[in-house]
């Protein structure tokens, strides 16, 4: 599910949003002052590592083609 980024006009509040189908984009609120004078903004796209694969890649993984140890022939 995306979550979505939007800036209040009136307040200039910026908050985020869960948004399951389109038809949810109808109602979004200000959550600091209850405006409905809301604008979806483009924020930066954020990446969560786990803690297993947060301080290494495996090797190989970016190699690219097809390696003999695969198990593809």
């Amino acid at each position: 599910m995306p979550i979505y980024e939007y800036k209040c006009q009136k307040c200039g509040a910026v908050f985020e949003k869960i948004i399951i189908s389109k038809n949810d984009e109808s109602g979004i609120n200000c959550q600091k002052c209850g405006s409905n004078l809301v604008r979806k903004t483009i924020s930066a796209a954020s990446l969560r590592l786990s803690s297993h694969s947060a301080g290494s890649i495996p090797s190989g993984a970016f190699s690219g083609g097809c390696a003999s140890s695969s198990g593809f022939s």
